[in-house]
């Protein structure tokens, strides 16, 4: 019933809360459904399939996780779907080193909303290599102060430490703790909202 529904609906609000009741009740089919979704002109609609796919988690890796990095890199896609998308993400890869650097590319964008959404889904992230990328644009004069900040909170969300804004700090921390460091906020280990 909610498969027909979700082909037979045209209201934003209502379909994306199709995707939304497929993706609780793990309807394998509603992944393809919410991945159709992010192209669906309601821009609520686009949100909540994003929404969907991340519910379903690493289930839904092998068909969800292009489209979503392909939203959140779109720039003529609205902010907010955009910030749902990366959201979503480290549920979905939370160990994908590639979906980290995707992710770090955009870290620092001119939108508060945005970026913070960026760096709330790269705190949730199981990757070492991003710990080494944060350390080395914290370490970068050329990077902006936006993205050396931004950084910095995210090595301090990770680490849970209150450490100074200084790379060579960072650097010794993660050369001590790095090879058997545990990822505490890492989507997949705790719940969907990393507690």
């Amino acid at each position: 019933l909610l498969l027909e529904a979700a082909s037979r609906e045209t209201d934003a609000t209502a379909l994306g809360r199709v995707f939304l009741a497929l993706a609780e009740l793990r309807v394998p089919e509603g992944i393809q459904r919410a991945v159709a979704g992010l192209s669906h002109p309601g821009e609520e609609a686009r949100a909540l399939a994003a929404e969907a796919l991340g519910i379903y988690g690493e289930v839904a890796r092998e068909k969800g996780l292009g489209p979503l990095l392909a939203v959140v890199e779109n720039d003529g896609e609205s902010e907010g779907v955009r910030g749902v998308a990366a959201g979503e993400l480290p549920d979905i890869a939370p160990d994908s080193d590639e979906v980290a650097k995707r992710l770090l590319a955009r870290m620092g964008h001119p939108s508060d909303p945005l970026n913070l959404a960026i760096k709330v889904a790269l705190r949730r992230m199981a990757s070492r290599w991003l710990v080494v990328a944060l350390i080395e644009v914290l370490a970068n004069p050329k990077e902006s102060d936006r993205r050396r900040f931004g950084a910095w909170q995210v090595l301090r969300a990770i680490s849970g430490r209150d450490m100074p804004q200084e790379a060579g700090k960072w650097a010794e921390w993660w050369k001590t703790a790095g090879a058997t460091f545990d990822f505490p906020n890492a989507a997949g280990r705790t719940g969907k909202d990393g507690h």
